[in-house]
């Protein structure tokens, strides 16, 4: 992938199908741009039966009308929004930064707690996390 003022220009995904014990079966090392997404990606995925997870950059899901960026970061720790179309699912959780989770077989129900340091308070505080964030 080519970020014109990045001072390392060359980043490289690396997708791995595993199994649920973890054992891989295969790898495909991506380098360059195509013409799909990553939530085209996913429903093919989901179409065959693979369960898949990845993250995404928020400006990458413009199909996909959620909370901004910077709106969520300003809600407490452990806000989140999500969105689903019935394939694929995406949910934006504030910690520290907002993260971009989009997985084909799971929602972000159950949520637990994590513990989480506050610079505030300054000690370990409870946030609550989607399940899917583990």
């Amino acid at each position: 992938m080519f970020i014109r003022l990045k001072l390392i220009r060359l980043i490289f995904k690396i997708w791995i199908f595993c199994s649920s014990s973890g054992y891989p079966y295969t790898m495909e090392i991506y380098s360059g741009r195509k013409n799909e997404s990553s939530g085209t990606s996913l429903k093919k995925l989901a179409d065959s039966r693979v369960r898949a997870t990845g993250t995404d950059r928020s400006n990458c899901i413009r199909q996909c009308h959620l909370l901004d960026k910077n709106t969520l970061a300003k809600e407490t720790r452990g806000a989140k929004d999500f969105r689903s179309d019935g394939t694929v699912f995406i949910c934006h959780w504030n910690d520290n930064t907002v993260v971009t989770v989009a997985p084909n077989h799971q929602i972000h129900e159950p949520i637990s707690n994590t513990k989480g340091y506050s610079k505030s308070v300054k000690k370990k505080i409870d946030v609550t996390q989607p399940v899917l964030m583990k």
